[in-house]
């Protein structure tokens, strides 16, 4: 059973309190050899309040572990992924978001009838039919060839071929030529 994130933060709240009372108590009145700084942990290795701390140490961060893995991402459902992109987030995204690679998620999205799967022996054509005037209009509002490229359903290096092909720079290069 997950434990709940305010049990987890009771729980860190209390170790930390811990470890505040026996420094104060402890090591602040401890006799250390004389040029050790207090951070050090080498003269404090035989202590049994040090052996306790760092005990409360290592149970913090079980507990850090434990808050990462509770709040990983549920599995990716069709409805999920629905509200993700309604919400405005790249494939890209996504992807990273869900731990999933691109063949993966590509997989994902034909067999939840988000995307239609390439006939066999018919080779998939990333025709672009924009204008170069389209293009730097796309630029101009903030998207790079990558969010380019899924707005009009192509692959990126499609994007890169086609500017190459058409002599198209970037918006920047657009800009300087025309003053």
């Amino acid at each position: 059973m997950r434990k709940t994130k305010l049990h987890i933060r009771h729980k860190r709240i209390s170790l930390i309190a811990k470890l505040e009372e026996l420094e104060s108590s402890h090591c602040d009145s401890c006799e250390r050899p004389r040029g050790v700084v207090k951070e050090s942990t080498y003269a404090c290795q035989g202590c049994p309040v040090f052996a306790e701390i760092r005990a409360i140490g290592d149970e913090l961060n079980n507990l850090s572990n434990q808050q990462r893995i509770d709040s990983a991402p549920e599995e990716l459902t069709r409805t999920t992924y629905l509200d993700l992109r309604d919400r405005g987030w790249l494939q890209e995204e996504i992807c990273k978001h869900y731990g999933i690679g691109h063949s993966s998620f590509r997989f994902f999205l034909i067999s939840n009838g988000l995307a239609q799967q390439p006939d066999e022996g018919e080779k998939k054509k990333n025709i672009i039919t924009m204008t170069a005037e389209e293009y730097y209009e796309m630029q101009e509002a903030g998207l790079n060839d990558k969010q380019i490229a899924e707005s009009i359903g192509v692959a990126p290096q499609s994007i890169m071929r086609w500017k190459r092909r058409k002599g198209v720079g970037s918006y920047a290069d657009k800009e300087i030529c025309s003053n």
